[in-house]
C-alpha cells in the first residue's frame, strides 16, 4: 500500500520518537530496531530532510559511553548507500575517527600498532573521499578532519614536524564561515609546536595565548589542554624574555591563581628571573613534565643555557677579572669546553666587546683592565706600521748599495737607529694602534739614501717584506699611495670577520626604573638649583643692602668734610660751599663751594683722590 508523503512523514517521525523512548529505557537493540524502520521509509522521504534528521541523530547518539550500540548504529545506517549522501557519510567518519581517538589513545606503545593502524586507514579513507566531494560539503568537513589529524599525532606524541606543518599550512588555507572553539585551538596548538620547535618562540607564544583562549571558550573536556597551553605559553614567555607575568593577565589570572598545578611554574619563573641555577634546577627536577613532555624537555635545556648566558654576563660586568674556574663552580658547568660554548655565544652575538679573554691562563678581564687589540685605521697608517715592523725584523738583511746608507744604519746615527728605538719604546708601552709617519718617515720614499727608497731602487718593500706577503699584488707599487687601494681592501676583509656589535635592548622593567631614577635625579636637581638661587638671592640682598649702606655712609661723611667750609673767592664773584648735603647729593653739594687759593682743577683732582680711597675703603671692607 502506498502511503501519502504526509503520512510518510508523520510515520517517519512516530519511529524517530520511538526510538528516543527506547534509548532513553536502556534498551539499544529496541532503538535499532526502530532505526530500520526509519531507514526503510528513506525512499518517500526528500533527500534534505532525511539527510537532516540522520545529522541529528548522529549527534543525539554519538556521545554515550556504550562503544558497540554507537558502532551498530553507524553501521545500520551506513549499509543503506543507495539513499545516504556525501555528507552523512562524512559526519560518521569524522565522529567515528574522533571516538577513536578520544577513546584512549594517550601512548602510542600501549594502544598498540593496530589501533595506530585502524585511526591511520580511516584518516587515508575519509581523505580519499573528500577529493571526490563538491567544494561546499570540503569547506564543510576539511577543517575537522585537519583537526583530527593533529590531535592524534598529539595523542600519539608523534613528534612529526613536517607532517605537522604541512597540516598546519593546509588549515590556514581553509577557510569556513564559523568553526567550533575545540577546532580553533587545536589548529593553533600544532601552529605553535612547530614555531617553537624551530626556534620562534615569540610565535609560538601568540599561537599558545591563542589556542588557550579557544579552548577555554570550548570548555567542557578541553580544561587539561587548557591547563597544558597555559603552561606551553608560560616556558615561551621566559624563552622571549618576557618581563610580563603569564599568569597575570586578565585571561589566565583567575585560572591560575588557586591552582595547584602552576605552583612549579611560578617557581621557575622566580627562579629565573633571579637567576638562581639550584632554585632553577630543584624546579626542573620536581616536575616530572620535564622529563615525558617534549616541549617541557626543549624549554628545560634552553632555560639553563639562557640563565648561565645571563649569569655570566652579569658576572663580568660587575667584576674587573674572573677566572675560568670560579665561573665553572658558579655556573655549575661540567667542564671547561661548556664555559667555552658560552663565551663562544657571547662574543658572536658582541655582547663581550670591550672584555679580554685569555683562554691559556683561564682569566677574564673586563673593560677596565684591557686593551683595544684591533681598532678601525687608515690605510696611510697600515703603510707606515708595516715599514716599521719591516725595519724591525729585516734591518740586518735589507741593505741598500749607496753612498753613505750602510754607515748611517752601522753608526745608529741615522734614520734605522732612531727608528728602531722609537719602535721598540712604543712596543714595549703597549702601542698596539696605528703610527703617525713624522716629517722624517715622509722623507723615506722620496730620499734613496734612506733605509726604504723609491725610484729607481723598485720601491720601499722587498719581495720577502710583510706587505707583500698580505696583499698578494701582481705589480708592485712603487709609491706608497700606491699600496693605499690594496690595504683598504685587506683592511675591510679583515674588520669583517669581527662580529657586529649587540644592540642591547632595555627590558620594559629596566625602562621603568631608568625613568624612574631620571625623574628623581631631575626632582632633586631642580629641587637643588631652587635651594641654591634662593640662597643666593638672600646673599645678594643682604650684600646690597649693606654696600648700599657703606656707600651712603662713606659719601656721606666726605660731603660733610668737602663741603664744609665757607670762603670767599677773589674773582668775578662769590661762592658759599653748603656741608648740610644729604647722602645722595651731599658730597657733589659740597663740591660747590671754593676756599682761598683754591682753583676749579685742584678741586676737581681732590675729588678724584676721594672717589679713589672711597672704592679702596669698599673693597678691603667687603674682602675682609
Amino acid at each position: 500500500m502506498e502511503l501519502k508523503d504526509s503520512e510518510v512523514e508523520w510515520q517517519f517521525r512516530c519511529y524517530k520518537q520511538l526510538i528516543k523512548l527506547s534509548f532513553s529505557e536502556g534498551d539499544y537493540d529496541a532503538a535499532l530496531s526502530w532505526l530500520k524502520h526509519v531507514l526503510s521509509l528513506a525512499p518517500n522521504l526528500s533527500q534534505g530532510y532525511l539527510e537532516e534528521s540522520l545529522s541529528r541523530m548522529i549527534s543525539r547518539y554519538s556521545n554515550i559511553s556504550n562503544a558497540d550500540f554507537i558502532e551498530q548504529f553507524y553501521k545500520t545506517i551506513l549499509e543503506q548507500k543507495e539513499y545516504i549522501n556525501d555528507r552523512v557519510w562524512l559526519k560518521i567518519k569524522s565522529n567515528q575517527l574522533s571516538s577513536l581517538i578520544d577513546s584512549g589513545i594517550n601512548d602510542k606503545y600501549h594502544i598498540g600498532k593496530s589501533g595506530i593502524d585502524s585511526v591511520e586507514s580511516l584518516l587515508r579513507e575519509i581523505q580519499t573521499k573528500l577529493l571526490h566531494v563538491p567544494d561546499a560539503t570540503r569547506k564543510l568537513f576539511n577543517l575537522e578532519i585537519i583537526a583530527a589529524e593533529m590531535e592524534f599525532l598529539f595523542q600519539t606524541k608523534t613528534l612529526d614536524l613536517f607532517r605537522m606543518n604541512r597540516l598546519y599550512k593546509q588549515s590556514l588555507k581553509s577557510t569556513t564561515a564559523v568553526t567550533h572553539p575545540k577546532i580553533v585551538g587545536i589548529i593553533k596548538e600544532c601552529g605553535a609546536k612547530v614555531h617553537f620547535f624551530r626556534q620562534d618562540y615569540e610565535r609560538a607564544k601568540y599561537e599558545f595565548y591563542q589556542s588557550f583562549k579557544s579552548y577555554d571558550e570550548a570548555g567542557g573536556s578541553t580544561n587539561e589542554k587548557k591547563n597544558k597551553n597555559l603552561k606551553y605559553l608560560a616556558l615561551c614567555s621566559l624563552l622571549t624574555d618576557d618581563e610580563l607575568d603569564p599568569f597575570q593577565s586578565q585571561e589566565t589570572q583567575t585560572f591560575a591563581l588557586n591552582n595547584p598545578d602552576f605552583d612549579n611554574l611560578k617557581s621557575l619563573i622566580h627562579a629565573y628571573h633571579s637567576l638562581s641555577i639550584h632554585e632553577l634546577q630543584l624546579v626542573l627536577n620536581n616536575d616530572p613534565l620535564f622529563r615525558t613532555d617534549d616541549i617541557f624537555v626543549h624549554a628545560a635545556m634552553q632555560l639553563q643555557k639562557n640563565l648561565r648566558l645571563n649569569l655570566l654576563l652579569k658576572l663580568i660586568a660587575e667584576a674587573d677579572q674572573l677566572t675560568f674556574v670560579d665561573l665553572i663552580a658558579t655556573l655549575d658547568l661540567d667542564s671547561f669546553s661548556d664555559l667555552e660554548d658560552l663565551l663562544s655565544k657571547l662574543v658572536s652575538r658582541g655582547q663581550l666587546k670591550d672584555v679580554k679573554i685569555d683562554y691559556v691562563k683561564g682569566i677574564i678581564f673586563s673593560k677596565d683592565v684591557c686593551t683595544n687589540l684591533l681598532r678601525p685605521t687608515s690605510a696611510r697608517s697600515i703603510y707606515y706600521n708595516i715599514k716599521f715592523i719591516d725595519s724591525l725584523w729585516g734591518r740586518d738583511q735589507l741593505r741598500v748599495t749607496k753612498a753613505g746608507t750602510e754607515s748611517r744604519t752601522e753608526s745608529g746615527s741615522g734614520f734605522g737607529s732612531g727608528l728602531e728605538t722609537r719602535l721598540e719604546s712604543g712596543l714595549e708601552s703597549g702601542l698596539e694602534g696605528s703610527v703617525e709617519p713624522t716629517d722624517e718617515m715622509m722623507q723615506v720614499d722620496s730620499n734613496p739614501s734612506l733605509l726604504f727608497a723609491t725610484g729607481e731602487l723598485a720601491g720601499s718593500f722587498t719581495s720577502s717584506s710583510l706587505a707583500n706577503k698580505l696583499f698578494f699584488l701582481i705589480d708592485r707599487p712603487q709609491s706608497p699611495p700606491d699600496w693605499f687601494p690594496a690595504i683598504e681592501k685587506w683592511y675591510t676583509y679583515v674588520m669583517s670577520a669581527l662580529p657586529k656589535p649587540y644592540k642591547v635592548q632595555m627590558s620594559h622593567n629596566e625602562q621603568v626604573v631608568q625613568e624612574q631614577q631620571k625623574f628623581i635625579a631631575d626632582s632633586n636637581a631642580a629641587k637643588a638649583s631652587a635651594s641654591a638661587a634662593a640662597a643666593a638671592a638672600a646673599r645678594g640682598q643682604e650684600l646690597a643692602n649693606f654696600n648700599t649702606g657703606l656707600l651712603n655712609s662713606t659719601i656721606g661723611g666726605v660731603g660733610e668734610n668737602v663741603g664744609g667750609g665757607v670762603g670767599t673767592g677773589t674773582g668775578t664773584g662769590t661762592g658759599t660751599g653748603i656741608g648740610t648735603g644729604t647722602r645722595d647729593d651731599g658730597f657733589f653739594a659740597g663740591n660747590s663751594g671754593s676756599g682761598d687759593n683754591i682753583d676749579d682743577e685742584d678741586e676737581s683732582e681732590i675729588t678724584l683722590v676721594k672717589r679713589v680711597d672711597l672704592l679702596k675703603t669698599w673693597v678691603q671692607t667687603l674682602t675682609s
